[in-house]
């Protein structure tokens, strides 16, 4: 996929297409990051103000919700965001 330089975790949720979900590198920069398009183009799921220096230890896309994905922290719980409407 264009831009990956390395995914640790992936997750595929419903949408229009399949909506992909990477926690890894992408154009040199380390975050979770969501693809509408299969891959052409992705979204930063973290915003500024959310950045928590690591990459999760588990990730998982809601079946029922498109564009909502879980993150395990391994100890600080599991966290969930979704696109603002």
């Amino acid at each position: 996929m264009p831009n990956v330089t390395s995914a640790k975790l992936l997750a595929v949720g419903p949408g229009p297409g399949p909506m992909l979900f990477v926690a890894g590198v992408i154009a040199g920069r380390q975050s979770v990051f969501r693809s509408d398009d299969g891959g052409g183009h992705w979204a930063d799921v973290l915003d500024p103000a959310h950045r928590f220096g690591w990459l999760p230890d588990a990730m998982a896309a809601d079946p029922r919700v498109p564009g909502r994905v879980y993150l395990g922290t391994n100890g600080r719980g599991v966290l969930y965001g979704e696109p603002r409407p």
